[in-house]
């Protein structure tokens, strides 16, 4: 069976090309809302769902006897709902004969969880020792009750409290140059840690508009953008780069 035919036919509400895919007497249950239908009640429901819908199939992995498990990311085409879809589909003859979906909507983890300050958004291509080095909290406070964090910066999002800080942890080393990227108030921290002699400060200013537009393109290429968060990174960042700071930090 092809697997990417059908998920296009799913999110095309193409109903002819769906009824292709199907054993007859094939059964459809989504479990979250306890349904269960026939391939034509199927075919109603998906292809009278409102709205265009468009979406990524981010897996597909084999199980026994030639089934599969899938999962795919749904969204709205203009903005709206978006969701996340684990499919487990029954295969007779290289044809759907049980298909099984839990549906998920995407969104901000609950308050409840947010002020647990525990997990980072998940963002696309990141990995641990390269893009940063990941903690928790209680990471984070060894580090600095040991004396080790020159300087840390605390961000309340819309997905709870983020850090990000620098830390003495012997990878600095006297005969290298490195290239740091911070707000003012890290660099200020940083000339106290090492001496002003030892850092040569690079500012790059870029028009408003051209910053937002950036940050929009960047979320835009995100798998779930968070346009929230975008628009308060932009605050963000005006204020701390305002002329004032810029003054303070010679």
């Amino acid at each position: 069976m092809d697997i990417q035919a059908f998920f296009r036919a799913v999110v095309e509400q193409n109903a002819d090309a769906l009824r292709s895919f199907f054993c007859a007497g094939a059964e459809i249950r989504w479990h979250n809302t306890n349904e269960l239908f026939t391939v034509e009640e199927y075919i109603q429901a998906n292809c009278q769902y409102p709205g265009q819908w468009e979406g990524e199939l981010e897996r597909v992995e084999p199980l026994a006897s030639g089934s599969l498990a899938t999962a795919v990311h749904v969204h709205a085409r203009e903005g709206g709902p978006s969701f996340h879809v684990a499919s487990f589909i029954r295969l007779e003859a290289g044809k759907i004969a049980a298909l099984d979906e839990y549906w998920g909507d995407d969104g901000p983890a609950p308050a409840w969880r947010r002020a647990m300050r525990v997990g980072r958004p998940i963002r696309e291509g990141e990995q641990e020792g390269v893009e940063y080095f990941y903690t928790d909290e209680d990471g984070f406070q060894r580090l600095k009750s040991q004396g080790k964090v020159i300087e840390d910066r605390a961000y309340h999002t819309y997905h709870g409290l983020w850090r990000y800080f620098t830390v003495d942890d012997d990878q600095l080393r006297e005969a290298d140059d490195y290239l740091m990227i911070g707000t003012l108030e890290a660099y200020r921290k940083l000339q106290e840690y090492f001496g002003m002699d030892r850092l040569l400060p690079v500012m790059v200013e870029l028009e408003d508009g051209l910053r937002l537009r950036r940050a929009l393109d960047r979320e835009l290429s995100q798998e779930c953008p968070k346009y929230g968060e975008m628009c308060r990174r932009f605050l963000a960042d005006s204020e701390d780069f305002s002329e004032e700071k810029i003054a303070q930090a010679n």
